[in-house]
């Protein structure tokens, strides 16, 4: 009897201590308020002739929305000792729009992975790049708000502040299939890589097709073979270095898309730029290259940031095809009193494309905004931004919203947890 009892308590003793050894947070956002967004550009239309052109649309949009200064977001991550200085980790995050009422939560990254002290840690599944994770995202000046007037993380014309792919036009944010790898940090470098894999290969064989002829006999077709490879690859590169209040960072990505049969790249209207998590399908037969470097410093009173951006895609079917963009943005943010911080960016950008002449088309943009904390989980929030791009010969650059501009400002209330 005595050694049952010691034993049970032996083992309820071990879950304990196993339980205690592991954790799990839920955290979150919501982020809610007053949205109003201006915009004019292009829309392509049809004539009774049935030729084509255009006209130019203004649209103002006025509403209760949501995710402007961050998306709204609820997740849940957990770490486990596994003894010896190693752990296992997970995150699995999912996006929130509590303004729609039809919505379901989409998946923002679920990984899972081990991380080693003094070494590094590795993870598999749904995972920001690491050009964004530890480049753009930290040198952002706005912080990665949803309000038109960053150019290094842009909002199109629809002036949407769902907080999904806002920034997709600058860089790929999230990848599917990826294997994530960063090293600890060494003497103030750290760096940081993914890779992405999801690649298949299939052929279909049809029966030969039988038809009926004029004259009674049957005419009998040879078969025909169809399918192919339809693969998305491709790898995220990412080194920081911290001095004291410095912080410098570069990072370079590329992807590439084959799509079934070989089908020509997709140019038309912003498909060239896809949005939300990359995976096979949402580009066809591109490559895709983006880099990126930005350096912050604080200077006590306020922290200055300057980053550059620059991404080309190019058919992999016929390398004439091609968009490009590039972009240059400083900003400053300081902490005005304890409790009131402000923020200010302006930058320029270009995008260059195929056709006549290498169509050019001009891009500026500013943004002010600012934080007054009721507390440190919660604060009110003020934004206003606008950008514009310039036209081009009375025509689009392909991909981009040539001759269009768009002004944006937003009123909320934002909650952490």
């Amino acid at each position: 009897m005595k050694k049952s009892l010691l034993a049970v308590a032996a083992i309820g003793a071990f879950a304990s201590a196993a339980q205690a050894q592991s954790s799990v947070t839920v955290y979150g956002i919501l982020d809610v308020g007053y949205v109003g967004v201006s915009s004019r550009g292009p829309v392509a239309t049809t004539t009774a002739q049935g030729t084509g052109g255009s006209v130019t649309q203004k649209t103002t949009t006025n509403q209760f929305g949501q995710s402007a200064e961050q998306s709204s977001r609820i997740g849940f991550k957990g770490t486990e000792d596994l003894g010896g200085g190693t752990s296992a980790f997970f995150t699995a995050e999912f996006g929130l729009q509590p303004e729609n009422t039809s919505w379901a939560p989409n998946n923002r990254q679920t990984f899972v992975g081990l991380k080693k002290n003094g070494v590094g840690l590795a993870s598999v599944g749904t995972q920001y790049t690491a050009l964004w994770l530890n480049a753009l995202n930290p040198t952002d000046p706005g912080s990665g708000n949803n309000v038109a007037g960053n150019v290094i993380r842009p909002v199109g014309l629809s002036g949407a502040t769902d907080g999904q792919g806002a920034a997709s036009t600058a860089v790929t944010i999230l990848t599917t299939n990826a294997l994530y790898a960063e090293t600890e940090r060494f003497a103030g470098f750290r760096l940081g890589a993914s890779y992405v894999m999801n690649g298949s290969d299939s052929t279909q064989r049809n029966l030969p097709a039988v038809a009926a002829k004029t004259d009674g006999t049957t005419l009998v077709t040879a078969a025909t073979t169809t399918g192919g490879p339809a693969t998305f690859s491709g790898v995220s590169l990412s080194a920081d270095y911290t001095w004291q209040k410095l912080l410098v960072t570069a990072a370079y990505s590329n992807f590439k898309q084959q799509g079934v049969q070989g089908a020509a790249a997709t140019f038309k209207g912003t498909d060239a730029f896809p949005s939300g998590p990359v995976t096979v399908g949402s580009t066809i037969n591109t490559g895709d290259t983006q880099y990126y470097a930005g350096a912050t410093y604080d200077f006590g009173i306020l922290k200055a940031y300057a980053n550059y951006v620059n991404r080309k895609i190019v058919s992999s079917t016929a390398s004439n095809l091609y968009l490009k963009r590039t972009a240059e943005q400083i900003g400053v943010r300081s902490y005005v009193t304890p409790t009131i911080e402000a923020w200010a960016s302006a930058g320029i950008g270009r995008y260059n494309s195929f056709g006549t002449g290498e169509p050019t088309a001009n891009i500026t943009a500013y943004q002010l905004g600012a934080n007054y904390y009721l507390s440190k989980r919660t604060n009110l929030y003020g934004i206003f931004g606008h950008s514009q791009t310039s036209s081009v010969n009375g025509s689009s650059v392909v991909g981009a919203q040539a001759g269009s501009a768009i002004s944006g400002y937003a009123l909320g209330l934002r909650h952490t947890f």
